[in-house]
């Protein structure tokens, strides 16, 4: 979003208008990506202030330093229910993504 757009509520509608459309066609879980860079920190933080909970991390993703940063949402269970969101960067393990299938060296 451009900087002259911001903190004027439109993401949080736009993501409420996903989030409706999603369940009035009986879905049950958002998936959202994004950057682990701080140009991307407004990004995790409307995601975060809006229920969202951190499902993964891929180290390096887009590239080094850079990580794929996936947020989930059951639409099912009420948000008064979620555990709250905690920071992506208090959550982000100091490891490597590791596959969880051994791979041959």
């Amino acid at each position: 979003m451009k900087p002259e757009a911001r903190g004027r509520g439109i993401g949080h509608a736009l993501l409420r208008g996903a989030e409706s459309e999603v369940r009035r066609r009986q879905g049950r879980l958002l998936l959202v990506e994004t950057s682990s860079t701080a140009e991307y920190r407004l990004a995790r933080r409307l995601y975060e202030g809006s229920g969202y909970r951190l499902e993964a991390v891929v180290r390096d993703f887009y590239s080094p330093g850079d990580d794929l940063v996936i947020y989930a949402k059951d639409l099912v269970v009420a948000d008064a229910q979620r555990p709250s969101a905690v920071p992506v960067e208090s959550r982000i393990p100091d490891r490597r993504f590791s596959h969880p299938m051994p791979v041959a060296s």
